[in-house]
């Protein structure tokens, strides 16, 4: 039984070590039980330094609201089992103040209860600055009306819905969400998601409420 589990394990380790997500895994007291090396790159932490400490400690994010409170997402994932997510935030201690998009997840034993969690980033930094670049030779008036589909887009963005939620609410893939992004991104000639959803609303593109 015991070499079964140190199989499982090794293998649950060598699928995590090769996914192109940065994943950081922790128990139900906030410490860190694993980071891959995504995550190791992503964070510019070791897990060797890392196992056992705070996972506010080892990974610090902020919107442009502020730093976002890790503990409070925590307990919606311990507490109520939910899943947490969230767009566009930057790593504090990152120089280069990388754009991720946040996943945190429960994660469950055989039994049901909740074991510990799983946060999943994806750098979308390379994809932001693509962006820009296509943008520089745009012509500046190149707006246009948003088709049905871009509409259904921005309003679950509005709900502070991720790419990946976004995606199986429309039954799109998230490659999908992320041209329909940058076409409205474009469109109302803006370069974040914040400022993208302050533009529509002024235009009255969306409804506010």
């Amino acid at each position: 039984m015991s070499n079964r589990l140190e199989n499982q394990q090794r293998w649950y380790a060598t699928i995590l070590k090769s996914l192109g997500e940065a994943i950081i895994t922790f128990d139900t007291k906030q410490t860190v039980l694993y980071m891959n090396p995504a995550a190791e790159a992503l964070v510019n932490r070791q897990l060797s330094g890392s196992l056992g400490k705070e996972l506010s400690l080892c990974c610090q994010l902020e919107s442009e609201k502020g730093p976002v409170d890790l503990q409070k997402c925590l307990q919606k994932v311990f507490g109520k089992g939910s899943r947490v997510q969230m767009a566009d935030l930057r790593l504090t201690d990152d120089p280069a103040k990388s754009v991720v998009d946040l996943s945190i997840v429960p994660i469950k034993g055989e039994d049901g209860g909740i074991k510990g969690g799983a946060m999943v980033l994806h750098d979308k930094t390379e994809t932001k600055r693509l962006l820009k670049k296509l943008d520089r030779h745009l012509e500046p008036d190149s707006r246009d009306l948003l088709t049905y589909r871009e509409k259904q887009v921005l309003d679950y963005m509005v709900q502070g819905q991720a790419t990946k939620q976004l995606a199986d609410t429309l039954g799109i893939s998230p490659r999908t969400v992320e041209f329909h992004r940058y076409n409205l991104m474009r469109k109302l000639q803006v370069e974040d998601v914040p400022s993208l959803v302050r533009r529509a609303l002024s235009q009255g593109l969306i409804d506010p409420e």
